[in-house]
């Protein structure tokens, strides 16, 4: 009977390893882009590309129905990222040393598919 109990619990033990690691494995999804900070000067068109600056960052996705944490990612120099993350909506928010809003600030990961979206760090510059 002991050693019954023992094959159980180590069983599922393993199953629940085995799950977590087929989870992580099998995302097929996410968000990668460029993270800008601006406007960088008073009076910026809008469009004009000079108005915006790439910036290395770290930005926290939570899922936007319970508020628990997604990931935390952490852009390069050139304000590259890639964030793999399961699909259904995001909020995203700057960590707390970066301050500043992000926009977009809610975002829809799809499934199946990575995404190209640019997310902009406001200077407070306008």
């Amino acid at each position: 009977m002991r050693i019954v109990l023992l094959v159980l619990i180590a069983l599922a033990s393993a199953g629940t390893a085995l799950a977590a690691e087929r989870q992580s494995a099998t995302v097929t999804s996410g968000l990668y882009g460029h993270v800008l900070s601006g406007p960088t000067s008073p009076n910026c068109a809008t469009p004009d590309p000079g108005c915006y600056a790439p910036v290395q960052t770290t930005l926290v996705f939570s899922h936007a129905r319970s508020g628990a944490f997604a990931a935390r990612i952490t852009s390069t120099a050139s304000g590259y990222y890639r964030a793999k993350l399961p699909h259904g909506y995001y909020t995203v928010r700057p960590s707390s040393a970066n301050g500043g809003k992000v926009k977009p600030s809610i975002v829809w990961v799809r499934p199946d598919t990575f995404r190209k979206l640019n997310f902009v760090i406001s200077t407070g510059i306008y």
